[in-house]
């Protein structure tokens, strides 16, 4: 399992976190940007920027079938008040949490069907905005019948049989009434809904609902405002590579990739011979996307390389080109909890990669930034916080950030 990365690693498996602060000093408020109307008329981003605004974003790492640490994690972040005897879910009513989960919650674990059903629940209760679920490479995996992970106990659960290292798949064994689930039952359905490639959340809303795409052109107009968001993936984006259209055309392009591996005749096996690389040069011909795609389901590069000034040069290029300040991360293991490696970007910035890890190999842990905005007396001055927290199972919280707040004043076209 991996935790988060900003780039933050979490939860139940390794997470990252890759973080890029905003250019002017925490302490100054002598920077003045100007704001254009191509977001909106300028009564109309003067309405947004006026009003005070906070938000929570809570992010959750790989799950791997373990349902009860999914509960837990649940409970200790406030997602949940309480889980019923009964098997209801006492939900937090607050409308300004967020919650994403980074992917791979199949194999390993023997519940993965618990956990899709109890976050197919929070999402009928909080919406599809606030409720975000991530593709994982185990998601991917199992699609293609590459079934290496997934536990005797699961199988057991759809009444099927191993035999000799193999999968016995006679009719109405498990084998096969899991890959229908997969292919085009419940799990197979919400997987093809709800479940993304890629997420970027706003830190405030006047630059755009939950997965606005970061125009650089029109963004780069709110000045400190302009990365003032989080994304969310689960092994990374490789450094030099450029999504286009983040995280639009990669949540489009995985939509698709998803329907036609549910389209496909496929045999499950736990050999695991094929991989996803061979998979999607077979089903369609656009390699740049493949590729992409591919890698931000299973690159280990930023969990692994060691600290440099490249590393940090290359963190500030992939969240510059994103419009992010933070990139969260799962996938892959680190076995000490959440581990913060400061770096210095060239422009002054100050990013800050962690590490959370899961609980098979590692710590329950989990990630929560905590935004506040609100505006001064002083004509177009605003203030701005961000609270970044490790929230672990047996352990007090950890702040990984804790801002001073930052003014920021803005010069209004007529």
């Amino acid at each position: 399992m991996a935790p988060f990365s900003s780039i933050i690693p979490i939860c139940i498996t390794s997470a990252i976190v890759l973080q890029l602060f905003p250019h002017a000093s925490a302490h100054s408020a002598n920077k003045t940007q100007v704001i254009y109307r191509r977001r909106g008329t300028r009564e109309e981003i003067l309405s947004q920027l006026s009003r005070p605004f906070q938000q929570t974003v809570v992010g959750i790492g790989d799950l791997h079938g373990d349902y009860d640490a999914a509960e837990e994690v649940l409970l200790m972040t406030g997602v949940a008040k309480a889980f019923t005897e009964r098997g209801k879910v006492v939900w937090n009513d607050d409308p300004s949490i967020t919650v994403v989960q980074v992917g791979d919650i199949m194999d390993r674990g023997p519940r993965p069907d618990a956990i899709f059903k109890v976050f197919d629940d929070l999402r009928k209760t909080w919406g599809k905005t606030r409720v975000l679920n991530l593709l994982g490479n185990h998601e991917m995996m199992n699609l293609y019948g590459n079934w290496r992970y997934v536990s005797k106990t699961e199988i057991n659960s759809y009444r099927g049989k191993l035999k000799d290292g193999e999968f016995e798949l006679s009719e109405g064994e498990g084998v096969e009434r899991r890959m229908a689930m997969l292919k085009g039952g419940w799990i197979g359905q919400t997987l093809q809904e709800n479940y993304l490639a890629a997420a970027r959340i706003p830190l405030h809303p006047v630059l755009g609902p939950v997965n606005a795409v970061y125009h650089p052109e029109e963004d780069s107009d709110f000045g400190q405002l302009s990365h003032a968001a989080i994304g969310f993936i689960h092994a990374g984006i490789p450094e030099g590579t450029i999504l286009p259209d983040f995280p639009q055309s990669l949540n489009n392009f995985g939509s698709q990739i998803v329907r036609q591996l549910q389209e496909q005749n496929t045999k499950p096996s736990r050999k695991g011979s094929r991989t996803l690389k061979i998979i999607l040069d077979d089903i369609n011909k656009r390699e740049a996307l493949n590729f992409a795609f591919n890698k931000v389901l299973w690159t280990r590069n930023w969990a692994e390389r060691p600290d440099s000034e490249r590393l940090c040069e290359d963190i500030g290029s992939v969240l510059q080109e994103h419009g992010l300040r933070h990139l969260v991360m799962g996938h892959t293991i680190h076995q000490k909890g959440i581990v913060s490696r400061l770096v210095l970007l060239a422009l002054g910035n100050r990013p800050r990669m962690s590490f959370a890890f899961g609980r098979e190999r590692g710590v329950l842990s989990a990630i929560k930034f905590d935004y506040s905005w609100k505006p001064l007396d002083e004509p177009f001055t605003f203030e701005e916080q961000l609270t970044v927290t490790a929230i672990y199972r047996d352990e007090a919280p950890v702040k990984l950030i804790d801002d001073t707040p930052r003014i920021i004043k803005y010069v209004i076209e007529p």
